[in-house]
């Protein structure tokens, strides 16, 4: 309090309220942790601040969380005022703190750093520019592969591969592409790209047809060279993609060895035309992409007498 006095001998006084002045002691154990290494477009997992000590005591604590870009400047977060600090999705490197109040004393916590490592880009796997996606049973793909780009630079892989796209299996493969040998299932091809904190996967699918069934074609025949051989037929097909393309060739003793047909030599029946000599043909049946499936079947010959 404060007392005035004024006029001869102080004869006048006037003696002030009472000030109360309250000391508390330094805010202690304003800790927040820790640092951490994320990938792009993640979120890090919630910044833990400790319980505070001193000041004014329990239940007088507020708190407010502040962000920097470079770990020099500092700037409030809106709405940032509870004891932790949930993580939200970065896109590049952070800085964060805790400022804490409790009556008249305030302390700042240490900072952490949010690292953000670049995302990884060019992932996917692909095939060779003569590749196909879709095989016929027993034969290999082309290579599989990919060059991935973003993240550190440095990449890690791992394969596997799976006959039902749900179990996959690991493959002993760690290299950026993957051979095949031959499959008798469609398959699923898994390639896990790991860089710093970001990991990527992605999924090939290759799609094996069964062998084409059932090309038979009928019948021999004996004819007389004025007369025109009967049409040969061809039983009924399966396998392929269920699609089927045809080629009719022929080999008499005047031929190198089996040539395309005359005439209309690309469905599934073919009517020989006049013959002047004993002929043999056969048909050969395409399906799938790129004709993987091929059968060819055995001759049959028309015997011209």
């Amino acid at each position: 309090r404060r007392t005035v006095y004024s006029g001869p001998l102080n004869t006048c006084q006037s003696v002030s309220n009472t000030v109360t002045l309250v000391c508390h002691p330094s805010i202690t154990n304003n800790v927040v942790a820790a640092d951490q290494t994320i990938c792009e477009g993640t979120s890090p997992a919630t910044i833990d601040g400790t319980v505070p000590g001193d000041g004014a005591g329990a239940g007088t604590y507020t708190y407010q969380w502040m962000s920097s870009t470079n770990g020099l400047s500092f700037s409030n977060i809106t709405g940032a005022s509870s004891e932790d600090l949930p993580g939200a999705t970065l896109t590049s490197g952070i800085w964060y703190r805790r400022v804490v109040t409790s009556s008249a004393c305030t302390s700042t916590s240490n900072n952490v750093h949010i690292t953000v490592d670049p995302r990884i880009t060019g992932f996917a796997i692909s095939l060779p520019a003569q590749g196909h996606d879709t095989i016929c049973t027993g034969t290999a793909p082309a290579l599989l592969s990919g060059t991935p780009g973003g993240g550190l630079g440095a990449f890690t892989y791992a394969w596997a591969s799976s006959t039902d796209n749900t179990t996959f299996t690991p493959l002993s493969e760690t290299g950026n592409s993957y051979q095949p040998g031959n499959l008798t299932a469609t398959t699923w091809f898994r390639r896990t790209v790991t860089s710093g904190a970001c990991t990527e996967s992605s999924v090939f699918t290759i799609t094996v047809l069964p062998q084409i069934t059932g090309n038979v074609i009928t019948a021999n025949q004996t004819i007389c060279n004025t007369n025109t051989a009967a049409a040969l037929n061809g039983g009924t097909l399966s396998g392929g993609d269920g699609r089927f393309r045809y080629l009719w060739e022929r080999m008499d003793s005047q031929s190198p060895g089996w040539v395309t047909a005359s005439g209309s030599n690309n469905a599934a029946t073919y009517q020989p035309p006049v013959l002047e000599e004993t002929t043999q043909f056969r048909r050969s049946v395409f399906s799938g992409e790129n004709n993987c499936c091929v059968s060819v079947s055995a001759p049959v010959t028309v015997t011209v007498d």
